[in-house]
C-alpha cells in the first residue's frame, strides 16, 4: 500500500479505553490489501488458514467459526483466558501473514475491521 492510499484506509473501530483482553468473543472481518482475490486459489487459502490457527493457539483464542472469501475473511474468535488479547493476536496474524506474503507469493492480508461481541464468561 502507498503512503498516499493510507487516507483512504477505513479504520478499525475501537471502543476508546477498552483493553480487549479475556475471556470475550470477537467478530472479525480481514480485507485483504487492496481487495486483491487472493483466497481464490488453495495456496493462500492454506498459508492463512495455517497462521491463524497456529497463532490463535499461541495467543490462546479459539477460532470458533471462519469464513474465507475471495478478497475477505470473517472470523468468530473466543478468548481462552483471562490474557487473551485480540490486539495481540491481530497483530502476531498481520505480521506473520503479511511476512510470507512480502516474499511474492501472493499478496498481502491487510487491514481489518473489528465489531466486539463482548460474551459474559458464564455464557462462554
Amino acid at each position: 500500500m502507498k503512503t498516499t492510499d493510507l487516507k483512504h484506509r477505513k479504520s478499525s473501530p475501537r471502543i476508546k479505553g477498552f483493553d480487549y483482553k479475556g475471556i470475550l468473543a470477537y467478530s472479525i472481518t480481514c480485507c485483504t490489501q487492496d481487495n486483491h482475490n487472493i483466497f481464490i486459489a488453495e495456496e493462500p487459502f492454506r498459508l492463512v488458514f495455517n497462521l491463524l490457527l497456529e497463532d490463535a493457539e499461541k495467543e490462546k483464542f479459539l477460532v470458533h467459526t471462519y469464513c474465507f472469501m475471495p478478497d475477505h475473511l470473517h472470523l468468530l474468535l473466543i478468548g481462552n483466558d483471562v490474557e487473551s488479547s485480540l490486539l495481540g493476536m491481530m497483530r502476531r496474524f498481520k505480521q506473520r501473514s503479511d511476512y510470507h506474503f512480502q516474499k511474492g507469493s501472493v499478496q498481502s492480508c491487510g487491514r481489518e475491521v473489528i465489531m466486539i461481541m463482548l460474551l459474559e464468561k458464564r455464557m462462554i
